[in-house]
């Protein structure tokens, strides 16, 4: 009984091999292509690998300022009809969107080392947007951005008698005297004309009749 016994199991594992076999080789092949991958030199892979076509930087970075370029001056002439139109709050969103579009120009330039003639224009475009847009926020009563606005257009272009003249009369409209003071002597050391124009805010006589004509910012 003990010889059937074990003959019975020897065969009944020797007639489930050929079920079993496919599954083994199906992992050995696996097996072998895992440590076919794992072994490639790494120059056979490069290779076959898709590189794609170089492209001169100069090129995209030149596009790219030639469109920064557009922008600003098509956001900067519609704000000039609004400003015209005395329509000052989508001249306001114009002027920002030029300037945004003129720090990207800035960016570009900073790669591509922009000769010193375009740094100079794009220095008065940075002065002019900033002027203009702090001329159409006081125009709105938005006295403290104003301020900050010209400020940043003085970094840019630190001569400009008008916005010099525009933070004076700010300040005098703000009962900032010393600050109007400070502007006019500078105007006064520049030649400007526009010195006189503003000594008249300076002066108690005239501060009671001048102030009801500042928020014109006449020029």
């Amino acid at each position: 009984m003990r010889k059937n016994y074990k003959f019975e199991e020897n065969r009944i594992v020797i007639s489930s091999i050929p079920r079993i076999l496919p599954l083994i080789i199906l992992i050995i092949v696996l097996l072998l292509l895992t440590a076919c991958n794992s072994q490639s030199p790494k120059h056979v892979t490069q290779q076959h690998a898709v590189v794609p076509s170089p492209q001169p930087a100069y090129k995209s970075s030149a596009h790219k300022r030639l469109a920064y370029a557009k922008t600003t001056q098509y956001h900067y002439k519609l704000a000039g009809r609004s400003m015209s139109r005395h329509d000052y709050r989508p001249a306001i969103k114009h002027y920002s969107l030029g300037l945004l579009s003129l720090y990207g120009y800035k960016k570009e330039c900073r790669k591509d080392h922009c000769s010193p003639r375009a740094i100079r224009l794009m220095n008065r475009s940075f002065a002019a947007g900033y002027q203009e847009m702090g001329r159409a926020k006081y125009l709105t009563g938005r006295y403290s951005s104003s301020v900050t606005d010209f400020k940043r257009a003085l970094k840019y272009d630190p001569y400009n008698a008008r916005t010099h003249y525009y933070l004076g009369l700010i300040f005098a409209h703000r009962r900032q005297y010393h600050l109007v003071r400070h502007e006019y002597q500078i105007l006064r050391k520049q030649g400007s004309p526009l010195a006189n124009r503003l000594r008249k805010f300076l002066y108690p006589a005239h501060r009671r009749t001048k102030r009801a004509r500042i928020h014109r910012m006449s020029y």
